[in-house]
């Protein structure tokens, strides 16, 4: 129980504690140096004020981090918030040390700008997993309580589908676009535009050829010729008329699975 409702703690919050830990035992460091090593009076403190000197200011920048990985997690945005994160960190970090411990710039930006390198890594690498840890729980959940039937042997992909503003045969669509207030129907020759949800259009549509890939689009299976993987666990599924229509990673293995068939 105490596991389930630790997993379901958003990243800021997971690393928070995690950071809180850390100071904890920086804290603690501190006390067995005084005691041991020193041999001096334990300073509680002073051990406090030392570890949010160097470490603090983590606190108050990782939420920013999440909010700015979690809008996307590409390499380039990485790299980018990253810097930023550092330079932050560093600025702050180098002119606590000047004023409390009279050390030159140089010297603090030296012994220190690779303990945050790390630092940042981790942070980089917890929400990582953490992505890939529910991405495959997602997954899961989707294959096992999606309402698509697979079956060993489909039928003949006939009807048609019929609104108010259009008769189209399904063989005819290749896939549907979410367009604002709108849907973009894609035939072979012409784009039609119909006024509803996605969610009426998928139910006129027959389950055995016609899936959503992706809360914006739906696709004809039928004029499907693979899939093809791209970074950050999604993908996108390559059409007869050679367009690329893009597949969530919670579609991703339903998607593969369907096509193997």
């Amino acid at each position: 129980m105490l596991a389930k409702k630790f997993l379901t703690l958003k990243d800021y919050q997971l690393l928070t504690l995690a950071w809180l830990f850390m100071l904890s035992l920086v804290c603690l460091n501190c006390t067995v140096h005084s005691l041991f090593i020193a041999k001096t009076r334990v300073d509680i403190a002073s051990s406090i004020a030392w570890s949010l000197q160097k470490y603090g200011i983590w606190l108050l920048i990782t939420p920013l981090i999440c909010m700015g990985l979690q809008a996307q997690f590409s390499f380039k945005r990485i790299l980018s918030i990253g810097v930023s994160a550092l330079l932050i960190v560093l600025c702050v970090n180098t002119s606590l040390d000047i004023l409390f411990e009279g050390i030159r710039w140089q010297e603090s930006v030296f012994y220190n700008w690779h303990k945050h390198v790390f630092a940042y890594g981790g942070i980089v690498l917890v929400i990582w997993a953490r992505k890939q840890l529910f991405s495959e729980s997602s997954t899961a959940e989707n294959c096992a309580n999606s309402s698509v039937v697979v079956s060993d042997e489909k039928a003949p992909l006939s009807g048609q589908l019929v609104t108010s503003e259009l008769r189209l045969a399904f063989s005819d669509i290749y896939y549907a676009k979410s367009s604002g207030n709108y849907i973009d129907i894609v035939t072979k020759h012409k784009t039609y535009l119909l006024r509803m949800t996605m969610k009426e259009l998928i139910a006129l549509l027959p389950s055995d050829y016609f899936i959503r890939t992706h809360r914006s689009y739906i696709v004809n299976l039928a004029h499907t010729e693979h899939m093809q993987n791209i970074r950050a666990g999604n993908a996108n599924l390559v059409l007869a008329n050679a367009q690329n229509v893009p597949v969530s990673k919670s579609q991703r293995q339903l998607v593969k699975q369907l096509l193997a068939q």
